[in-house]
């Protein structure tokens, strides 16, 4: 048996419990690796979805962050199922999404063109809430 984990919300509420990382991985489409070093901290996220290491009683251990932190963090709102997917920045979701980021910033920034850049529609996201901006999340689903 592995290194047991959980899928969390950035405010670290737990979604669901992996037995193992390489259980996470494989349900979340993506490799143990990855999965591993968001859960001790050295990224943010793994296909824009966060994990950590917990305790057999389901408890998260905490962690220190080790990735940079000065970027402003992002999420993506899927624009069918309103599912949400969290970056550390816009650069390390045009990366995973092979997107330019100047389309994610255009999204994010309200630019009409871009209301929805791969499916998602993106937001800045601080202290564990989603800044709108002049075009509303709802306006945008229900088109």
């Amino acid at each position: 048996m592995g290194t047991k984990c959980a899928l969390v919300t950035p405010s670290e509420e737990i979604i669901h419990v992996y037995r193992s990382l390489r259980e996470a991985a494989r349900n979340n489409d993506t490799d143990a690796t990855t999965v591993g070093k968001v859960c001790n901290g050295t990224l943010y996220s793994a296909k824009g979805k966060i994990f950590r290491l917990i305790k057999n009683d389901n408890e998260i251990i905490e962690i220190e962050p080790k990735y940079c932190t000065r970027y402003t963090p992002i999420c993506g709102i899927n624009a069918l199922n309103s599912s949400i997917i969290y970056y550390d920045s816009i650069k390390s979701a045009a990366q995973d999404l092979q997107v330019t980021p100047n389309l994610i910033s255009k999204c994010i920034n309200g630019d009409t063109r871009y209301t929805v850049v791969k499916g998602y529609i993106w937001r800045r996201y601080l202290n564990n809430k989603i800044i709108e901006n002049n075009l509303p999340i709802n306006d945008i689903v229900k088109q």
